[in-house]
């Protein structure tokens, strides 16, 4: 996706020079249009917008200048190869612009191919696995992500927690008020490692009240 930012062209003369290039190569859009895409409506680095935002067609990119590039690769460097740096089109409608998503883990169904997800589902995805509480979703609930997720090992896990969270603290302010016959209300960080059955569970701060949950 490139920005233009005009010093000694014109708006309508630049964009009548773009407007020669196919339309099955880019689309050219222009803020002063009404129609223009929410998704180029979002705040850019710069303090004033760019009047025209080009984006390169599926299966088209564009690519750099070499001479923009010259400074990759030092002068008396023989050997350095100058890359060519490119720019496609980030339109997740399209599939060819869509990544990969992996999952697995006791809590992840095995074998199951799910529907796109968006990189913002991911947060929610991640606040149910720490079994924190559910966050608000735009795409109206969480039901495509939750075909993805053991919904049974994920309540075990979320249960066992909680109690093994319970009994924990319980332990840790009876340890304190038999020590020093008094309340003390200074906070005691409890560090939890929930990790699969046969592996090992791995501490990194020894100061941490430990805990560990094992899940079969």
């Amino acid at each position: 996706m490139f920005y233009f930012y005009f010093q000694d062209f014109t708006q309508q003369v630049l964009l009548n020079q773009f407007k020669k290039i196919p339309n099955e190569q880019i689309q050219i859009y222009s803020n002063e249009e009404s129609s223009l895409l929410p998704k180029l409506r979002l705040p850019t680095m710069a303090d004033k917008p760019s009047p025209i935002i080009i984006f390169p067609q599926e299966n088209f990119y564009f690519s750099y200048d070499t001479e923009q590039n010259s400074t990759n690769c030092h002068r008396n460097n023989k050997n350095c190869q100058q890359s060519i740096i490119g720019d496609h089109s980030d339109d997740p409608h399209h599939l060819s612009m869509r990544t990969a998503f992996f999952a697995y883990g006791p809590l992840f169904k095995k074998g199951h191919i799910n529907e796109p997800v968006l990189m913002t589902d991911v947060y929610a995805l991640l606040r149910q696995i720490l079994c924190l509480s559910p966050f608000p979703s735009s795409r109206g609930g969480l039901f495509h992500i939750h075909n993805m997720l053991d919904l049974t090992s994920l309540s075990n896990t979320c249960a066992h927690l909680y109690l093994s969270s319970l009994n924990m603290i319980k332990s840790v302010s009876t340890q304190v008020n038999n020590q020093n016959n008094t309340i003390n209300n200074d906070l005691k960080l409890v560090q939890i490692n929930i990790t699969e059955k046969y592996q090992i569970p791995y501490y990194h701060h020894h100061h941490l009240i430990q805990m560990s949950i094992t899940i079969d």
